[in-house]
Formats: structure tokens, sequence, C-alpha cells
């Protein structure tokens, strides 16, 4: 009864939780320091506990998140209408997938790199193409254009890449967005590097930028993140994704984190 290609593939295998940590080692989560996973050991701004409190939870959400967009767009300079949210980036990679791809297109990946990227596409019935890095864990850029096809759909680059660190410079951006492929560049973690693709977004409607604020703002558990792109695709995306895929604590507590100023000033 279930679908051959998914009793095939490899599981994704996450990290142990703070939690199950805990356990084995006898001791209490907030006594252990957990550096496998890319969770904030600092926590979180302040104001996120007060705005948990106030939230009228037996509410849905606006569907449309219209507060949380505005206050990413303030954050990014990006227009309202270039911005889609989603619970984690994970789940706009599965929807990104899910609207672009037909059964058998192919997305370049460029491992060693975040795993959830090959589990992604093969549960939407596309084939994953591996591009190895060089062995400075920068993109090898001739190899990718060398093999583009009519059946690659989409190239996806993190940067800094998870887990090498390694930042991809835009003009190297540039050059895979010039072959006319959708290219969906990862940047969860952005903040620790400080260079974007987002300019581009406006010459190149073939980029979609994916964020989370589950690394800097300390809300992995709430599981918040959000895409830059063409308005097109917003629209798009908009079609497909569940009515109220981010649940209502996680957009208080973006909100409140993305409006905390002072706090952001001190990271």
């Amino acid at each position: 009864m279930i679908r051959k290609d998914i009793v095939a593939m490899s599981a994704y295998i996450p990290v142990a939780s703070l939690w199950d940590l805990g356990n084995k080692f006898k001791q209490k989560p907030e006594e252990i320091i957990k550096l496998d996973a890319g969770e904030n050991q600092f926590g979180y701004s302040p104001s996120v506990t007060e705005a948990l409190k106030t939230g009228l939870f037996n509410f849905y959400p606006d569907p449309e998140y219209k507060e949380l967009r505005q206050a990413l767009s303030d954050y990014v300079n990006v227009p309202i209408n270039n911005i889609i949210v989603g619970s984690g980036s994970d789940e706009l990679l599965d929807l990104l997938f899910r609207l672009i791809l037909n059964e058998g297109d192919k997305v370049i990946n460029c491992p060693p790199t975040f795993g959830m990227y090959a589990v992604a596409v093969q549960l939407n019935k596309g084939r994953l193409v591996s591009v190895p890095r060089k062995n400075d864990f920068s993109l090898d850029i001739p190899k990718i254009k060398k093999i583009i096809n009519k059946k690659v759909k989409i190239i996806v680059v993190c940067t800094p890449n998870n887990p090498t660190g390694t930042v991809t410079d835009q003009k190297e951006i540039v050059e895979l967005l010039e072959t006319g492929k959708l290219v969906i560049v990862d940047e969860a973690y952005f903040e620790f590097s400080n260079r974007t693709a987002i300019p581009l977004i406006k010459k190149y409607p073939n980029l979609i930028v994916l964020r989370t604020l589950s690394k800097w703002a300390g809300l992995a558990g709430l599981r918040l993140g959000y895409g830059l792109m063409n308005s097109f695709f917003v629209e798009q995306l908009f079609k497909i994704k569940p009515p109220y895929n981010v649940n209502l604590a996680a957009c208080a507590a973006g909100i409140a984190t993305l409006t905390d100023k002072s706090w952001r000033g001190k990271l």
C-alpha cells in the first residue's frame, strides 16, 4: 500500500534531542551544551516569553501572516509580496519541490551539504543529481554547468554551507542563475556571514532564498522559516500551502524577535 520509491529510500536521521541526551547521560537538559544541530545555546529574545503569554491560542492564525511578513519585510528590506513563511524552511523546500517537479525531473545537489534536500527531492518524485564539492568545499561550477540539461529544473546551494561553513560567492550564484534554472539558495546561517544573494532577486526571477529563525533567533523548537522570491512564486505557493502552516505561537514569537531591536543589537 506504500509507494515503492518511499519503501526503497533511506530515511533522514536527525540528531538526538536535548531530552534524549539528558536521559542518556543522566543530566538535566539545562546542564547540556548541545552543538550538533546549530541550535542557539544562548536562548531567545526575552520579548518572546512575553508574547507567548498573550497569545489567543484557541483561534487560528491569519492564513496570510500579514503582520509576520511585514516584520520580516522590515528586517530584510524586501517587499511583503516577495515573502512567504513556513513551518521551518524544511516545509518551504518541500512545497517548492512539490510546486516545480514532475516525476523524473532532476535537482542538482552539492554534497557534503544539508541532508534534507535529498529527502525532499525523493518525496516529490524528483531525481537527485549530486555534484560533489571541490577539496576546499567550494562549488564545482564548471561540472554543474556541464551536466545541466532539459530534465534539470532546480539547483540547490546552501551558503554558508551545512556542515562545512563555506560561503558561495555571489558571482558563482550569478553563474548558476544565468543558466536559466531555478536556483534555491539556503541561507539558514546568513546571520553568521552577512553575505546574501537577496539583492539578486530583483534581476533574477529564477532565484529563491530560504532563511530560518531557528539558528540566530533561537526559535528552533517553534519551527519558523521564510522564503524570499519573485511574487509570482509566492502566489503559486499560497495555492498549495496548508492555510495555517505556521502556528500562532511561532508567529507571535517571530514578530516579537524581529521587532526587538535592542536584543538583536547585542548579537
